[in-house]
């Protein structure tokens, strides 16, 4: 029974009580669970079919444990603001904050076609709809952008802790810079890697996870997934990354590397939490590859700026 997968995390009178309260809150019958949902690495995301009368509707059940509480208020004041944007991403149906539904706080929202991909069968192609996807999401005019999406970045507020010796002195030095003024910004995704977009057939269908959006340098998002491809697949991916943003887009990427600097030091430091997400999309990948590569991808930045 499927929804015995939602039951394995929450307990099953837990499960068919909150199925029960988010139906009479959605106006419809208890929804069924069809599925849980690949990749969700700090919170469980669920398929639910909702019975319309006329039709079923296909959900998304995002539910947040209590060290992520905080973050469901960030992704449902995300949620509310890009739905107006040209780009596809999941509407907000319901949110509960303060677990009335299912004991922790939830979020209902559309649920979008599509997979991700990290094993691309042309990585030019690949790396061009990942570019052209990121620069709609930068070039989005969005206004009133909420106080969550302008909270204290991860470059203003993290300090290194456990690099190398050899780079830990530049990466200190990237990031004095970055936290000066004069970067362009816009709506910024966050945390914008292939496991955060879906694919179908031939194009990008959809632009999930939002918790980490905020109104910020945009070279910072290219920077984030610049990183994640050097992980994986490696090779020139993150080189045809950049060069597909640039074609796309009048922006300079003056600066890139010192953003590459903070997104490799942070995949130093913290890309072994990262295993069970890639393990969940089948991506075959371990904390040893993911230190060995970001450090490849943050010496290569820090030579690029002369910070090494």
């Amino acid at each position: 029974m499927p929804d015995n997968v939602l039951a394995s995390r929450l307990g099953a009178a837990t499960t068919r009580a909150g199925l029960s309260r988010l139906g009479r809150h959605l106006g419809v019958v208890a929804p069924q669970v069809v599925a849980r949902l690949r990749g969700g690495a700090a919170c469980d995301v669920f398929g639910l079919e909702l019975d319309r009368g006329g039709g079923t509707e296909s959900v998304a059940l995002k539910t947040f444990p209590a060290p992520m509480a905080a973050s469901a208020g960030f992704e449902w004041a995300a949620l509310k603001t890009v739905v107006a944007a040209p780009i596809p991403t999941p509407e907000p149906l319901a949110f509960d904050q303060s677990g009335a539904w299912f004991g922790t706080p939830s979020i209902v929202m559309s649920r979008l076609p599509g997979v991700p991909v990290w094993e691309p069968s042309d990585v030019a192609e690949w790396t061009g709809q990942l570019a052209a996807t990121l620069a709609g999401i930068h070039a989005a005019a969005i206004s009133p952008v909420p106080d969550s999406m302008s909270r204290p970045a991860i470059w203003d507020r993290w300090a290194p802790a456990e690099l190398p010796t050899a780079v830990a002195e530049g990466v200190r030095s990237a990031l004095a810079r970055l936290a000066g003024s004069g970067w362009e910004r816009g709506l910024c995704h966050g945390d914008f890697h292939p496991g955060n977009v879906l694919f179908g057939p031939s194009t990008v269908t959809g632009v999930v996870d939002w918790i980490s959006a905020r109104w910020g340098p945009v070279l910072s998002d290219l920077a984030r997934c610049r990183c994640a491809l050097a992980v994986w697949p490696g090779g020139d991916a993150p080189r045809r990354l950049a060069e597909h943003y640039a074609a796309m887009t009048d922006r300079s990427l003056t600066g890139l590397d010192h953003w590459d600097i903070l997104s490799g030091a942070l995949s130093v430091e913290h890309g072994g939490g990262w295993v069970a997400m890639y393990r969940d999309l089948d991506v075959a990948v371990d904390e040893t590859l993911i230190r060995d590569r970001s450090l490849a991808f943050l010496h290569e930045a820090l030579r690029r700026a002369r910070l090494l």
